[in-house]
């Protein structure tokens, strides 16, 4: 399994990135970027925390860093806070809903498909 800070993936996610037409955003985002993430149950409430997405290809292979992104994307997603896990497995499950954000802005969205670190 592709691995990002010595270690797997804590769940996967489908995240939509919308095009910039849509997007708050003056450039497209890249693979890489480092958004901030909100559970939409909380998204109005400025609780966000360092939930780092690397997006996967069509084949489910990861993409090079700064690949330019639009569109529905399945992707890894890293809680950077090894002190917050426990927290983040109280909210995460499959179908959990949440928001890619950069400061008060939504740039994607996105919704948990599969645990992978986070279920041991």
């Amino acid at each position: 399994m592709f691995q990002l800070y010595g270690r797997d993936p804590d769940f996967e996610a489908l995240i939509t990135v919308p095009p910039l037409a849509q997007s708050p955003r003056r450039t497209p985002p890249g693979n890489g970027i480092r958004w901030d993430f909100a559970y939409v149950e909380t998204a109005g409430h400025d609780c966000i925390y360092c939930i780092h997405p690397y997006f996967l290809s069509a084949s489910r292979e990861p993409l090079e860093y700064g690949v330019p992104l639009e569109g529905e994307y399945h992707a890894f997603m890293y809680i950077l806070f090894e002190e917050m896990m426990d927290f983040h497995r109280g909210f995460i499950s499959v179908g959990t809903q949440f928001e890619c954000r950069e400061a008060s802005k939504s740039c994607a969205f996105g919704q948990v498909t599969r645990l992978i670190g986070l279920a041991s």
